[in-house]
């Protein structure tokens, strides 16, 4: 091993960490645009259901809500 780093040939090394282990609480803000503004109560009534979500705010712009979520791990965000 030491001949071949000396030689240039093992140019390193790598660890694989779990990140599931390391992971803490995270906060995310997203933005959503409805296709069709008449579905905002539905759309609404659906954030309401995810225990994740902690504030939402109706926005005007290129979007039409932010929303804040506070999860376990990114892993639980996405899902």
């Amino acid at each position: 091993m030491r001949r071949l780093e000396t030689a240039g040939i093992i140019a390193g090394y790598q660890a694989v960490i779990e990140l599931a282990l390391l992971s803490k609480p995270i906060t995310v803000f997203a933005e959503f645009a409805l296709e069709r503004l008449g579905h905002q109560r539905r759309f609404e009534q659906a954030l309401l259901k995810i225990e994740e979500m902690v504030e939402c705010w109706e926005v005007s712009g290129t979007f039409d809500y932010l929303a804040r979520f506070i999860c376990h791990d990114l892993t639980r965000y996405e899902r």
